[in-house]
């Protein structure tokens, strides 16, 4: 999933001429473990509280576990860094599960 949709869609996307997705931020809203020095794509669950995007990580991130997949309607990206934690009330970089989708 994180391949095709990270990967090969925004290729295709470029190759046909069109436009690249930007991804919105949101506010996390509890601390996120990560491995330091890599990208990593997250499933998760945003939602709008006052008008400010907030996203959590779902539970079960391994690629096997396909229940919070269906549970998600977003992909937290959490960029490159020496930390190895997000913590709670940073911005990240969100996009919904389905490209040219929405958070619904």
């Amino acid at each position: 999933m994180v391949g095709n949709r990270f990967f090969v869609e925004p290729y295709l996307k470029k190759i046909l001429g069109l436009r690249e997705e930007r991804p919105l931020q949101a506010k996390v809203l509890t601390s996120v473990k990560k491995p330091k020095g890599f990208r990593c794509f997250l499933k998760a669950k945003v939602s709008a509280i006052e008008g400010v995007l907030r996203v959590e990580a779902q539970t079960a991130q391994g690629s096997y576990q396909v229940s919070s997949l269906v549970d998600s309607n977003a992909w937290m990206i959490l960029r490159e860094s020496e930390s190895d934690q997000v913590e709670a009330g940073e911005w990240v970089d969100v996009l919904p599960i389905r490209s040219g989708g929405d958070f619904v």
